[in-house]
């Protein structure tokens, strides 16, 4: 052996590693080759799945909803849209097995983590529906059982879903914190003394009270400010994210659907005519239906409606809002900021309203020195967040509440020396919760034919003439004459209530929250018409909102309210682009931010400074 081959040849043990690791790479190269390839994750089993989902109600001579499917991942959320009576909560009852008796469903599949839902019987929703499946109904005074504290139907949840007792007063105080509500104040109190906005919080403390696998929300926003509507829907997306929960969330605001949906369903006359990713469809919708949802929804910076009757559009079938868009620029306070008529400036007083106290014995009045001017042809608005006084505001201003100082006015009339019939004739109000303010057993024909009777207006001969143009004036067909509330949608029910109170050609309407429940191309129809009437009429309207946008495109001049207390009052454009009250600009900053592609309108929006 020459001293080079001994130099190259490894002591013992010397350089093995190197011939080591070159064996085991090959051997795990020839391994790799002949074992079969790692098999794919497991795919998640859906929360709900659903195919070829059809419904129709007792009598009706079609489907309600026709060809539904959707399937839902853990941790998923998937946002339903579309006009009032589209099928949206109709499709959320059936998904929930909550459909009025009677009622022919058929579906090729359904079944929630993997249990076959098809035929299911009561006992079987009965286990499902709490743990398994949570429904926030979108009516919060028909879901909650009004001889009942709030505390105790919590408790009969906690309690059905398995919770002891030791437990229960620490998950009620938890999920009703987590709404912005307090246990020992909100919890002890009957659902009639709460306010809507309340109410519908508790709603969504009992839905995610036993932590669901499936929340299906049927409007649960449409009475919250938005404040509060940050707030919960905050909860909801941590209820997804951490446990991985799904959430089905059925709305009309493409705002919130953009801000808190990952998928987009879009309905039309009970069929779905368009789906998928929402970022997606709201930057380039493909059906037209979609493109004029995005058009009418409202936004901040569109400023005051204009009466179209001076127009063509109403000719033309163009119920798109009229915008005063002088109102984005114009901000100087002696000016007409508001975008209303210069003339309306020294219209007659209707309504005036002075240092008005009410106070039920709580921890603060529910209403502190409010004063209130209102003028014919104006509108004020109020705006705060739920529990703030708003409508204990009007229920005084209305009459059907005493304040305990303060004076009121209609006409220039002490509002107490005023007849009791006359009253209800001069100054109408429309309710936030159109079920518990219309007759359930009476027909809509019935419902609009009452105060027209009562008050003596027009012959009988002339009465369903007048009933049609009410119908027609709220954008509702006459073929749902003969229905009772039960049978309408949420929004239909709310547009019967509305021409309801016109019926009778009131002086001043008290809008509490009038459109909150309807779609956004009704809403516009809605606020248009009311923009109209009170431009044909010179009505005065007192106008209740948690919506900015809605606000600032009807209202000339606006109170926001905190507390019992008016915090910031002024014009309306004055008071939203240069608002100097924490408050405000607090409500400003929690408002949904909704711009897209789609968006004609040139005007920018306010409150952006504040993102």
């Amino acid at each position: 052996m020459t001293l080079t081959d001994f130099l190259a040849w490894p002591a013992s043990g010397a350089g093995t590693e190197d011939l080591q690791d070159a064996e085991a790479a090959q051997a795990e190269s020839s391994k790799a080759q002949t074992a079969p390839p790692e098999p794919d994750p497991p795919t998640p089993t859906p929360v709900l799945e659903v195919s070829g989902l059809h419904v129709t109600y007792p009598g009706a001579p079609g489907p309600a909803i026709a060809d539904v499917s959707l399937s839902l991942a853990p941790g998923g959320t998937v946002a339903i849209v579309g006009e009032s009576g589209s099928g949206k909560s109709t499709t959320a009852a059936a998904l929930t097995g909550l459909l009025p008796a009677g009622s022919a469903v058929h579906a090729d599949t359904h079944s929630h983590l993997g249990e076959d839902l098809l035929g299911a019987k009561p006992a079987t929703w009965q286990r499902i529906l709490g743990t398994g499946i949570a429904y926030v109904p979108q009516d919060a005074g028909a879901g909650l059982n009004p001889v009942r504290r709030i505390s105790s139907s919590l408790a009969e949840t906690l309690t059905v879903n398995g919770y002891v007792r030791g437990q229960i007063p620490g998950r009620i105080a938890e999920v009703l914190s987590a709404v912005g509500l307090d246990a020992e104040v909100h919890g002890s109190r009957y659902p009639h003394e709460l306010s809507g906005g309340q109410r519908q919080r508790v709603l969504i403390a009992n839905a995610i009270a036993a932590d669901p696998a499936l929340i299906i929300a049927d409007e649960p926003t449409s009475a919250l400010d938005a404040t509060v509507q940050k707030q919960v829907l905050d909860v909801l997306s941590e209820l997804v994210e951490k446990s991985s929960a799904g959430l089905i969330l059925v709305t009309h605001d493409l705002g919130v659907a953009k801000e808190r949906a990952a998928d987009l369903i879009v309905m039309q006359r009970g069929r779905i005519v368009e789906a998928g990713r929402t970022e997606a469809i709201l930057a380039a919708p493909n059906r037209a239906y979609t493109q004029a949802l995005l058009a009418a929804a409202p936004h901040l910076g569109w400023g005051r409606l204009q009466p179209s009757h001076d127009s063509d559009a109403g000719a033309d079938g163009d119920t798109g809002p009229d915008i005063d868009a002088s109102a984005d620029t114009d901000t100087d306070a002696d000016t007409n900021d508001s975008g209303a008529h210069d003339d309306s400036s020294g219209a007659e007083v209707v309504l005036q309203a002075a240092g008005i106290v009410r106070d039920f014995g709580g921890e603060r009045p529910a209403v502190n020195d409010l004063d209130v001017q209102l003028r014919a042809g104006r509108t004020v608005g109020i705006v705060g967040e739920s529990g703030s006084g708003k409508t204990t505001s009007a229920r005084i201003l209305l009459g059907a509440d005493r304040p305990d100082s303060g004076t009121i006015e209609l006409g220039g009339q002490a509002l107490e020396s005023i007849g009791r019939k006359e009253l209800g004739r001069r100054i109408r109000y429309v309710h936030q919760d159109s079920t518990a303010a219309l007759n359930p057993k009476y027909t809509v024909e019935r419902i609009l034919a009452e105060p027209l009777r009562g008050h003596r207006i027009g012959t009988k001969a002339e009465r369903p003439a007048r009933i049609r143009e009410l119908l027609d004036s709220v954008a509702l067909d006459e073929s749902l004459l003969r229905r009772t509330p039960r049978e309408l949608s949420g929004g239909q029910r709310q547009r019967l209530a509305i021409a309801r109170a016109l019926a009778v050609e009131p002086e001043v309407l008290i809008l509490d929250e009038p459109v909150s429940a309807l779609d956004v191309q009704v809403q516009a129809q809605i606020l248009q018409l009311l923009v109209d009437l009170q431009a044909e009429h010179g009505l005065g309207y007192l106008f209740i909102s948690h919506d900015l946008a809605v606000i600032e495109q009807i209202a000339d001049e606006v109170l926001v309210m905190k507390d019992g207390v008016v915090v910031e009052s002024g014009p309306t454009t004055l008071v939203l682009r240069e608002s100097r009250h924490p408050y405000t600009r607090t409500l400003l900053d929690a408002v949904p931010c909704f711009e897209t592609s789609t968006q004609t309108s040139t005007a920018t929006p306010i409150g952006a400074h504040h993102a």
